[in-house]
Parts: C-alpha cells; sequence; structure tokens
C-alpha cells in the first residue's frame, strides 16, 4: 500500500488557477471547481484515486482502514462535488470536511461495512456552514472508525459550537484521551470549552496526561475560574481515593 501511495505523489502533478485546481496522473486527471468536480480516470487504483482527490482539493486523505488497490474507471464533466466524490469512491462511505483553515476527505470501509459497533457512516460533503459541520459530526457519532475526524474538528475547527459538539461526541466513548482534552484545557479560544475539557479530565486522573493537565491549569492558568475550577477537580478526586 506503501509504494502505490508513493507512486501517486512521484507521477502526480497538481495545477491550480483562480477557478480551481486540477491532478494529474499517469495520463488521467481529476479537476475541482468551486462546487463541482470533473475526472477522467482509467485503471488508477483507489489509493491513488484518493491521493489525486486530496491534490485537487488540498484536502488531508484519511483512511478508516487503509487504501485498497481497486482500479477505478469513471470518465464526468461538472459533476457537483458530493456526487462526484461518489463515483470515484465507489462503494466507500467517507466525509470532506472543510472549514477555512482545514480540508480532510475522510474516507471508511468498503461496501459500507459496519464497523465493531455495527454503524456506518454516511456520505456528507460539509461547507463553511457550521450548522452543517455539526450535524456531519453527529452522522459519525458511535463510529469508532470515525475517532480521527472528530479530534480534528474539536482541534481545528474556526466554530466554538462544533468544537463543544465534537467534543461531546469524543467524551461519549468510555475512554477519556488524556492528551487531547488535556490541550483543550490548556488551549482553546472558548473559557466554556475549556471549562467541560477540565472536568472532564476529573474523570481520567488515573492517567498521567490528565493529572499533568489538571496541576498545570491549576497552577499556571492565567484565568482565574479556569485555575480555581482544576484546583476544585483535583481535590475532589484526591478526597475521593481517600474515601
Amino acid at each position: 500500500m506503501r509504494a502505490a501511495s508513493t507512486l501517486a505523489l512521484v507521477l502526480s502533478t497538481v495545477v491550480t488557477t483562480h477557478a480551481g485546481s486540477m491532478a494529474l496522473a499517469n495520463g488521467c486527471r481529476i479537476a475541482v471547481h468551486p462546487q463541482e468536480i470533473s475526472a477522467d480516470v482509467h485503471g488508477l487504483s483507489v489509493a491513488t484515486v484518493a491521493a489525486l482527490l486530496g491534490q485537487a482539493l488540498q484536502a488531508n486523505v484519511q483512511w478508516s482502514a487503509g487504501p485498497d488497490q481497486e482500479p477505478i474507471v469513471q470518465s464526468f464533466a461538472g459533476v457537483p462535488l458530493e456526487a462526484g466524490l461518489e463515483r470515484l469512491l465507489g462503494r466507500r462511505n467517507f466525509t470532506f470536511i472543510r472549514t477555512a483553515g482545514t480540508r480532510t476527505l475522510w474516507i471508511a470501509s468498503r461496501d459500507g461495512a459496519s464497523s465493531s459497533a455495527g454503524t456506518a457512516t454516511a456520505p456528507a460533503v460539509v461547507s463553511g456552514d457550521p450548522y452543517e459541520r455539526r450535524a456531519a459530526l453527529d452522522a459519525l457519532a458511535g463510529d469508532p472508525d470515525a475517532v480521527g475526524i472528530l479530534h480534528e474538528a474539536l482541534l481545528a475547527d474556526p466554530d466554538a459550537q462544533v468544537r463543544g459538539r465534537a467534543l461531546d461526541l469524543v467524551l461519549a466513548d468510555d475512554t477519556i484521551p488524556a492528551a487531547l482534552i488535556g490541550h483543550v484545557a490548556r488551549t482553546d479560544a472558548w473559557v466554556g470549552l475549556r471549562a467541560r475539557a477540565i472536568e472532564a479530565l476529573g474523570r481520567a486522573l488515573d492517567d498521567p496526561e490528565a493529572q499533568a493537565a489538571l496541576t498545570d491549569v491549576a497552577h499556571h492558568e492565567a484565568e482565574g475560574a479556569l485555575r480555581t475550577l482544576a484546583r476544585r477537580v483535583l481535590r475532589r478526586a484526591s478526597r475521593a481515593a481517600d474515601a
């Protein structure tokens, strides 16, 4: 799989103009305009097609279970972006999240195969509308294959409400990712989200990352309310341990 991915990078070219971007490889092309996509692909593997899509979309491509080598044959022009992605990715579920700072194309399993939790992700193209981004995150709820996209939304989405929804979904899991939540507790621009992250760390104090993050906030946070909250969470945990 690594060889195929490397081949795509070596043999491809990206052309960017004011009207959009086009990726070329081995005589095939994928062109993306603001809301449309055109493609002429004959026999490239899904792995290579995904790499070209990432280049044309200027997006980071993430696979839930690794790319495969099934050949793709598609030719179309001026198709709406979501429909074109569906045609190029075949029976694979995907989510394309586009924000002011990041673009991610997340590709799930083939044939809409369910994860170990029995869920599957519906295709979605999400623009700059925060409401649509929250709805796309809700569509990923309960799917363990979608952890990466939830984490990225929590760390990078410019809208506080979207980050808050991502936090809700991340914390719905039985295992709290202490390093991630600790980063949010220390750095998020929204004080309310940081407070929720601090409270969540109190449920994961058996993890040294959680302990370190809370201690850091309790001693070095400039915002007095957050500093007080972190100290309260640590005291509560200490009393529970002594009981």
